[in-house]
């Protein structure tokens, strides 16, 4: 007889993994994004071609192809300096009357002294220092001052800058590892790392203590505080390809150079700042199905970030796939979901939701450790079942990720290494499993998981970022909703259509199955973004593990 969780047992348990943590999980509530209207709006020819403002000494700043211009409050050009930079990414005040200005062409960094039009090139992004994650997992929780993606400082593309007074912010695009790194300017060292929100932050403002950075593909304004914890409440703007923001507590000034216009919007500042409403994490109803000899299909979800960050594909990717394994019969006791910090997020979109919670634990390194022991062992406290050798083992992971051959991807609360994740998978009992990995350096793992009984599945190469989908979302509302490219391929194969309902067939041979090497194919055969999908499959694997 299935039986459900007795609550004692899982407030018990919850309990010892507070006492472990010495935090309990907890996450924000959803809060509501409203589109400000507009207080003020300057059009002039002469902001065609900016890609960057700032205000510097109570001055408007834009910036274009080799050119910085001085703004007036018609918005008409009333001075130009020659600069030595053909892409401009971002502005920022320095020290007395000197700006700092990005180039992203070789991710460098200038300082033009605005008296005199002099300009001079500050930082090389390209040999700035940084302590990286250790090649050893075991290593990695003791690893002061480690950048979990170091390397995008080489290989992103340099979107903005920012100043304090003391550090430089640099913000760079590099698909799910988009990062915006503190920078020491004397050392040209960095000092710690944040993802960034949203793979497009083109425009940084530091002001009364926080960083506000603009997600131009999203259209919002995020706000980091002095400790670079983000805020999930953005301010939503409209204007069109925003590049610029100057924050002021009268109002945000929004640079849209393709209506050659300066738009003023008034947020409030105030509950921008405010500390998230948080609800308690606390265990679904887990429900146990009896001991059987008959072959299983199990599978494990894990998302390391969640949509309230910037990237809403976290959540719908995840319960899209998930209410996809459930139409191809999988069960919601054998489907383990591990996502952001253990709370579902609720969707504006119906196809987003689900009648039942979806997200099983919080995924942090932990809760990864426990569930997969569960699975190995088995552990009725918090509803895992011990897998069989007649069973077979789907496994997803999206999120961030980093490293290269030695590769790891992100959690709520640090790295799971490639070594380690292959490690405890082979520790399973099943005939059969495949692993399909969308975050970035995710081929980094597929020499660990090229396993007998195994296939894997990754979105790029070990030295490659995976990317969000370009043209593959759907609109509804009014609003986009992204995927990440390989996800989106992957689980419309899977699934048979679209999220906008197109049929999809991804049965090469035409036996009226679907297995997981077709799939693979499937993704490999449709992807359009700088990425090159990799799999493991020496024993043939693919081939036999069968989704539909």
């Amino acid at each position: 007889m299935r039986r459900l969780l007795k609550l004692s047992a899982m407030i018990a348990f919850a309990a010892l993994m507070v006492s472990a943590t010495k935090a309990a999980p907890t996450v924000p509530v959803k809060l509501p994004v409203v589109s400000l209207p507009i207080i003020n709006k300057i059009t002039s020819p002469d902001l065609s071609g900016l890609v960057a403002m700032a205000e510097v000494e109570g001055q408007v700043l834009g910036a274009g192809k080799g050119q910085l211009v001085a703004i007036d409050g018609a918005g008409k050009v009333t001075r130009t300096i020659a600069i030595p930079i053909e892409k401009p990414a971002g502005i920022s005040s320095y020290t007395a009357g000197k700006a700092i200005i990005g180039e992203a062409k070789d991710n460098t960094i200038y300082v033009v002294d605005l008296k005199t039009g002099s300009s001079s090139r500050l930082l090389d992004l390209r040999s700035t220092a940084y302590v990286g994650m250790p090649p050893d997992p075991l290593e990695a929780s003791s690893a002061k001052g480690a950048i979990m993606a170091g390397e995008v400082l080489r290989s992103g593309e340099l979107m903005s800058v920012a100043f304090d007074g003391r550090h430089i912010f640099a913000a760079l695009s590099a698909g799910y590892s988009s990062s915006i790194f503190t920078i020491d300017p004397a050392a040209n060292r960095a000092v710690s790392q944040a993802w960034s929100p949203g793979d497009k932050p083109v425009a940084m403002h530091f002001s009364a203590g926080n960083l506000y950075v603009l997600d131009g593909a999203g259209g919002k304004i995020r706000l980091f505080d002095s400790s670079m914890k983000l805020n999930w409440k953005p301010i939503e703007i409209t204007a069109e390809d925003p590049r610029g923001i100057i924050v002021r507590e009268d109002g945000i000034k929004v640079l849209s150079p393709k209506e050659d216009s300066i738009f003023t919007i008034k947020p409030d500042l105030d509950a921008v700042k405010a500390v998230d409403l948080r609800a308690t994490w606390n265990l679904k109803d887990i429900v146990i199905s009896p001991g059987s000899l008959l072959p299983k299909d199990y599978a494990l979800l894990i998302c390391g970030d969640v949509a309230q960050s910037g990237y809403d594909e976290f959540w719908k990717d995840t319960v899209w796939l998930y209410k996809t394994l459930l139409a191809l019969g999988y069960t919601k006791e054998r489907i383990y979901v591990l996502y952001g910090d253990g709370f579902d997020f609720t969707s504006e979109n119906p196809a987003y939701r689900h009648p039942e919670t979806v997200t099983d634990f919080p995924a942090s390194i932990a809760w990864v450790d426990r569930v997969l022991a569960g699975m190995k062992d088995g552990d009725q406290s918090i509803g895992v079942s011990k897998m069989g050798a007649n069973d077979s083992l789907l496994v997803w992971v999206f999120d961030h990720g980093g490293g290269g051959n030695t590769a790891y991807f992100c959690l709520t609360d640090g790295a799971y290494y490639d070594s380690t994740f292959a490690a405890r998978l082979d520790a399973l009992q099943y005939k059969q499993r495949a692993v399909f990995m969308q975050q970035c350096r995710s081929g980094g793992f597929i020499d660990n998981l090229n396993a007998q009984r195994g296939f894997a599945s990754s979105a790029c190469m070990p030295t490659e970022n995976a990317h969000r989908s370009d043209n593959e979302n759907e609109l509804y509302n009014g609003k986009y909703y992204n995927h990440g490219e390989y996800n989106y391929h992957m689980i419309s194969a899977i699934s048979g259509r679209t999220p906008a309902n197109t049929l999809v067939n991804a049965d090469s041979n035409g036996d009226g199955r679907l297995s997981a090497r077709e799939v693979h194919d499937y993704i490999v055969s449709h992807e359009s973004r700088s990425e090159t999908p990799q799999r493991a499959d020496n024993w043939g694997v693919g081939g036999a593990f069968f989704l539909r």
